[in-house]
């Protein structure tokens, strides 16, 4: 598959009645009614002249600035939540995807949550988004990792197997580069070592070659091209 490929989504797809919460209004002399949450809001203008209503728009601002700053999301990926948030249709691909799925998260967006989890299944080979999610794991917190790993379990994607698959594409991958040097040692040793490119190899460690220079234990000089043989002994 393409790197990036990207996916349309749009909230009301994966919009149900149960995702509503359901409001019991039951008086003296009234009959009880069941009325979503979403509906009075959008018909009882009255919360407008009420702090309720501004405190609630204060209460949004202050958590999207409060992302921002502290959670490491970048504004684009905010600006497409808002997108969506408005029932627009969306383009989304692997660069936002981890944002995306955070802020679903925080405001408890399940429809977004489920078109999240579509995508991961469908891009369960996109080498990109996999590195991407990967490096998400390997990067973050304890309680977050978790929650990635859940995502990769639920998704049924076997990360390390399929890098070890296309370790050659992975050399070529900039996002690739971010991965911890133990976790890129730890693939190498369970690809197969007779199919990989030890001039790509080569030029992958030469990139950064003090931080890198462990995966020299790969490199095999009989595989490597003679160009790549002299500048290696040039240098």
């Amino acid at each position: 598959m393409l790197e990036d490929q990207s996916l349309v989504i749009c909230l009301n797809d994966q919009y149900s009645d149960e995702q509503n919460r359901i409001v019991e209004i039951e008086t003296r002399k009234v009959k009880k009614a069941q009325i979503p949450f979403y509906k009075i809001i959008k018909f009882l203008t009255i919360f407008e002249e009420e702090n309720i209503y501004s405190d609630m728009i204060t209460m949004i601002k202050c958590r999207i600035e409060n992302i921002i700053d502290n959670e490491m999301i970048e504004p684009e990926s905010i600006d497409l939540f808002l997108k969506l948030v408005q029932e627009e249709k969306v383009e989304i691909n692997s660069v936002h995807y981890w944002d995306l799925y955070k802020l679903s998260e925080i405001f408890r967006v399940k429809s977004l949550e489920i078109e999240l989890e579509r995508y991961a299944k469908e891009h369960s080979e996109d080498l990109d988004f996999i590195i991407r999610l990967f490096n998400e794991r390997e990067k973050r917190t304890k309680k977050t990792s978790e929650k990635i790993q859940q995502l990769i379990d639920k998704c049924s994607i076997n990360i390390e197997e399929i890098l070890q698959q296309k370790f050659n594409e992975c050399l070529k991958n900039d996002n690739f580069s971010n991965l911890p040097i133990s976790t890129i040692y730890r693939i190498i040793e369970g690809s197969d070592k007779e199919k990989i490119d030890h001039d790509l190899l080569l030029e992958f460690i030469n990139q950064s070659i003090e931080e890198r220079c462990p995966l020299f234990t790969f490199i095999k000089l009989s595989k490597l091209s003679d160009d790549k043989f002299k500048s290696l002994y040039d240098d």
